[in-house]
Formats: C-alpha cells, sequence, structure tokens
C-alpha cells in the first residue's frame, strides 16, 4: 500500500459513518454508495483531502466519476503529487 493509498483510506475511514477497515476500501468503491457520503461529508472530506496532502483540488476535478469513485480519486491525487514535486 503506497503512502498516497493508506493516507486516504485513512481519511475515508474518519470520515464515513460505517466502521470501515482499509480492506473494505478498493479501487472500484463509491463513497456515496458503499460507504454512505452525502454531499456535506464529500465537501468536509475535499477539504481533509486538500489539508492532508497540501494540495488544490481544482474545480474540473470536483466531478463526481473523480470525487466518488476511491481508484479515480487516489489516481488524481497521485497525480497532483507527482506535478507538485516537478514543481
Amino acid at each position: 500500500m503506497t503512502q498516497v493509498d493508506q493516507k486516504l483510506k485513512s481519511l475515508i475511514m474518519e470520515s464515513s459513518y460505517m466502521n470501515l477497515t482499509p480492506e473494505d476500501i478498493r479501487d472500484s468503491s463509491d463513497l456515496i454508495a458503499d460507504f454512505g457520503f452525502d454531499s456535506v461529508s464529500i465537501m468536509k472530506f475535499i477539504v481533509d483531502i486538500e489539508n492532508a496532502f497540501e494540495i488544490q483540488l481544482e474545480d474540473d476535478e470536483l466531478v463526481f466519476h473523480i470525487i466518488a469513485h476511491y481508484g479515480n480519486l487516489k489516481n488524481c491525487i497521485q497525480q497532483k503529487l507527482l506535478r507538485k514535486e516537478r514543481g
């Protein structure tokens, strides 16, 4: 498990009302359907992601197919971190 994976899964477990383990969270997981996130918890989760990873998610990244699906969200964060490293 990568650092991004570990940190993101931890944020999901803290944000969800469900009692989740890291093994429950897969690339195919849907934060809304599988873990009970709603619009308010998604917005708080986005702020938590930005603070934890020290990144800013752009408006075009704040779309359902990225934010609601774990694998897409993880890939988005990894790409932003790579761009940040490269300057």
